[in-house]
């Protein structure tokens, strides 16, 4: 295996060569035999330098190929016809380019970028699961999480106005579905628990929520409403019976029993 070290990398001219496909190349056999030669010669060099491409001028191809200008330019002429290779004349310059040497050229190029691109995934990981496996930073997690789930104290800012019933009640002041029902559900739960102190009972059902932070409503319309239901079916709750009257005729009859015996007594 023949290697050249050029700029300190050392390429590998037996993973470039092909010689089987070089040999039955129908282009390059439809060439003439000092164009082969001339060919051959410029791509095992592109080869071994690592590139694709070879510019010089004509004198330079000469020179390169060790022969005179007029026979160089038989040869670039009859490269174009049988293009056994991609040749570009501008200004005095011929550059020779090898299709075999640019698609395998593209092809390192494009490995390079994926093994770069899993490398750098696999760093990615390895920085993501040692951040997992911290026990500071879990644990600092877990501790806010805690935190924000403790805390009664949300966010003030609310789209609809905050009644001053709800004004000092931080649960309720931002939840905006029970703002925008509030005025109904404060003139039906008047009349329908009239034996109920509707903003002492809400101020309660309040401090429960508070101090329950785990168990605390989605719905607090419905749940406001089941605390006011059971608040007016309590004893409580419950308007004074008008007992009046009874309860003067039950002491009238004692009244009476009492004084029998005490005439019963004086006889």
């Amino acid at each position: 295996m023949t290697t050249q070290r050029s700029q300190g990398v050392v390429k590998k001219v037996s993973d470039a060569v092909y010689f089987k496909d070089i040999v039955s190349d129908g282009q390059r056999r439809a060439s003439l035999l000092e164009t082969r030669g001339a060919w051959d010669d410029a791509w095992f060099t592109m080869a071994m330098d690592g590139t694709y491409k070879m510019t010089f001028s004509i004198k330079e191809w000469a020179r390169f190929w060790g022969c005179e200008p007029r026979k160089v330019k038989r040869i670039i002429s009859d490269m174009k016809t049988t293009k056994i290779c991609d040749v570009t004349v501008c200004n005095d310059l011929v550059t020779l380019l090898s299709r075999r040497l640019l698609r395998k050229s593209k092809e390192r190029a494009a490995t390079a970028l994926r093994v770069r691109k899993h490398r750098e995934k696999e760093a990615c990981n390895a920085l993501v699961t040692s951040k997992k496996a911290l026990p500071s930073s879990s644990s600092s997690i877990s501790s806010s999480k805690d935190v924000k789930k403790d805390s009664c104290t949300e966010p003030e800012k609310t789209s609809a106005t905050v009644p001053p019933e709800l004004r000092g009640l931080e649960l309720y002041k931002v939840d905006e579905k029970l703002l925008k029902k509030w005025p109904q559900l404060l003139t039906a739960w008047k009349a329908s628990c009239p034996g109920v102190n509707i903003i002492v009972e809400v101020a309660r059902a309040h401090a429960w929520e508070v101090a329950n932070p785990e168990r605390r409503k989605k719905n607090r319309a419905r749940f406001l409403n089941t605390w006011l239901s059971k608040a007016q079916d309590s004893p409580i709750g419950k308007p004074p019976a008008n007992n009046t009257g009874r309860i003067f005729d039950s002491a009238n009859t004692q009244r009476g029993k009492f004084d029998g015996v005490g005439q019963q007594v004086e006889g």
